[in-house]
C-alpha cells in the first residue's frame, strides 16, 4: 500500500507494535515510495532487523525528509546497519533515535556516516539518551566545519572533556 500511495505526505505509526516481520513489510514500501516526507515509527520494536529494512529503504527513498526512530530497540549493530542506507541518502533531515539501546559506538558510527556522505541533508539528531565520549565531540566539531547547521542533541559527555584556547 505505501508503495503506491500517491498523496500521503505524513504517516504516525507510533506504538503499533511493528516487529520485525512488519518493519520489513513496511520498509518494502518505504523503498519506492516517492510521496511520503515525515514517518513517526516511535514506540514499536524495529530492533537490527527493523534497522536494516530501513536502512535499504533509505538507500533508495529521496523524498522522506523527517523519520521519528525513538523507542525501537535500535542497538549499535542496528545504528550500523541503518547507516548503510544514510550512507547514500539524500534526503533526510531530521533523524530521531532517542531512547533506543545505542551506545557511543553507535553515535560514532552514525556521525561518521555523515561525515564520508557529501549529500547527506542531515541538520537535526536526536540521540539525547545517549552518553557520548570526548571523541564524539571532536568528530562533530569536524563535522561541523563543514555542515555548521547540523544539530544533535545528546545527553552528555562522559569523562573530562577540557578545551583550551588557541593563541592568537
Amino acid at each position: 500500500m505505501l508503495a503506491n500511495n500517491e498523496g500521503l505526505e505524513m504517516l504516525d505509526l507510533s506504538w503499533n507494535h511493528l516487529r520485525m516481520s512488519g518493519a520489513v513489510t513496511l520498509c518494502a514500501g518505504l523503498k519506492v515510495n516517492v510521496t511520503l516526507k515525515q514517518l513517526d515509527l516511535s514506540w514499536n520494536g524495529f530492533g537490527s532487523a527493523g534497522a536494516q529494512a530501513l536502512g535499504e529503504a533509505l538507500r533508495h527513498n529521496n523524498t522522506l525528509v523527517h523519520l521519528d526512530l525513538s523507542n525501537n530497540r535500535v542497538s549499535d549493530e542496528g545504528t550500523a546497519l541503518l547507516c548503510n542506507g544514510l550512507a547514500a541518502n539524500d534526503s533526510l533531515r531530521i533523524l530521531r533515535l532517542a531512547h533506543n539501546p545505542l551506545t557511543q559506538l553507535g553515535a560514532l558510527t552514525l556521525l561518521n556516516t555523515i561525515k564520508y556522505n557529501p549529500k547527506s541533508a542531515l541538520e537535526e539528531i536526536n540521540i539525547s539518551t545517549v552518553l557520548v565520549n570526548e571523541a564524539f565531540v571532536e568528530l562533530l566539531e569536524a563535522v561541523r566545519r563543514d555542515r555548521s547547521g547540523l544539530e544533535v542533541q545528546y545527553q552528555g559527555v562522559t569523562g573530562s572533556v577540557t578545551r583550551t584556547k588557541k593563541p592568537t
